[in-house]
C-alpha cells in the first residue's frame, strides 16, 4: 500500500513538472513569435525609410546638379554658387 502511494506521489510530481515545462515552452514560443513580428516590422520600416531617403536624394540631385568647379561633391549639399563659394 505504501509503495502504491509513493508511486502516486511520484506520478503527480512528474505531471506537475511536465505541466510547468509545457507552460515554459509555450511562453518561449509566444515570445519568439512576438520578437519575430517586431523584427519583421522593423525591417519593413527600414525599407520604407531607405526608399524615402533614395527619393529625397533623387530630388536633391535634380534640384542641385553637381558643379564641375565645386570642390565638394556632397549629394545633400547645394551647388557651390548657392553656398556662396567662389569657383
Amino acid at each position: 500500500m505504501l509503495y502504491a502511494f509513493m508511486l502516486r506521489v511520484d506520478l503527480d510530481e512528474a505531471k506537475r513538472r511536465l505541466s510547468k515545462e509545457v507552460e515554459t515552452r509555450q511562453q518561449a514560443e509566444r515570445y519568439l513569435v512576438e520578437t519575430r513580428n517586431q523584427l519583421t516590422n522593423s525591417l519593413r520600416e527600414i525599407e520604407q525609410l531607405k526608399a524615402q531617403l533614395a527619393y529625397k536624394e533623387t530630388i536633391i540631385r535634380r534640384r542641385f546638379p553637381p558643379s564641375p568647379r565645386c570642390r565638394s561633391s556632397s549629394i545633400s549639399a547645394p551647388p557651390c554658387s548657392a553656398r556662396g563659394w567662389l569657383p
